[in-house]
């Protein structure tokens, strides 16, 4: 899994990624998120989060499939 900048590129609107808010801060935290364009919305959040909180984002990895 490697980490996007949000500076640099962002995922496709409506996936849901891993987001890291407030990278470098004692509120430093990773959870899954949606982007919307202009705002983010995360799991655990009550309110629309701003586009400054996440700073990087990853794809979520899938399981692998099992032959029948």
């Amino acid at each position: 899994m490697k980490w996007v900048d949000t500076r640099y590129e962002l995922p496709a609107p409506h996936r849901r990624v891993l987001v890291a808010m407030n990278v470098g801060t004692d509120w430093e935290f990773v959870a899954i998120g949606t982007f919307c364009m202009d705002h983010w919305i995360v799991d655990g959040e009550i309110r629309l989060v701003t586009m400054q909180e996440v700073q990087y984002w990853a794809p979520i990895a899938s399981t692998p499939r099992r032959g029948k």
